[in-house]
């Protein structure tokens, strides 16, 4: 007979829901035994004969695993029925550690994968930043190169056309400085004058 909703669990078996995968799985508290399967009469009776285990195991399950976990699964098949796994520890070498399993080497792994994918995005953002900046900063010198050659072709027309002045159209404080630069070179005097 299997073990539904409505008739009752054999001997030691407990129904619990795993978060993870989303349904439930059955765990034996006399055996540690785990399935994602329901538990028959006639497959309790045949694990508590072969596996020989006694009151001793049955304490030792007790006092180790606070609350059953859920059947490992292999390879995302959750119907697949698996042995619990063996215990390991967290911690150092003298035996010290947690009874959770690899769980925090698990942790550790996501963090360091999130921290690595953090860093990862940080040095992009980084890169893609400095990379603007060098952009910029060649877009200005491009656009003060351009108007250079042009202080310098409108001040080469002027001396050439013989005319006492030459007026500059307004500009910001750096394209005047240019366009005096400029003029100084060539042995001209200039005058600027301007708010900015």
């Amino acid at each position: 007979m299997s073990a539904t909703d409505d008739a009752p669990l054999p001997s030691g078996w407990s129904k619990h829901y795993s978060n993870t995968w989303k349904k439930h799985y059955w765990f034996n508290s006399k055996t540690g035994k785990q399935s994602w399967e329901p538990p028959t009469e006639d497959s309790n009776e045949a694990e508590v004969a072969n596996a020989g285990i006694g009151e001793k195991r049955k304490h030792e399950s007790s006092s180790n695993q606070s609350k059953p976990q859920p059947p490992a699964v292999d390879q995302g098949s959750p119907t697949k029925k698996v042995k619990p796994p063996a215990k390991a520890s967290v911690g150092s070498a003298k035996g010290g550690g947690s009874s959770s399993g690899g769980l925090g080497s698990i942790l550790s792994s996501i963090t360091t994968a999130t921290s690595a994918g953090n860093s990862a995005a940080a040095l992009e953002a980084r890169r893609r930043r400095k990379e603007a900046e060098e952009n910029k900063r060649a877009e200005e010198k491009a656009e003060r190169d351009n108007y250079t050659a042009w202080v310098q072709s409108a001040i080469e027309g002027f001396l050439e056309s013989g005319e006492e002045v030459y007026e500059f159209p307004p500009s910001d404080s750096m394209h005047r400085l240019i366009a005096k630069d400029e003029a100084e070179v060539k042995g001209l005097v200039a005058f600027s004058h301007g708010d900015d």
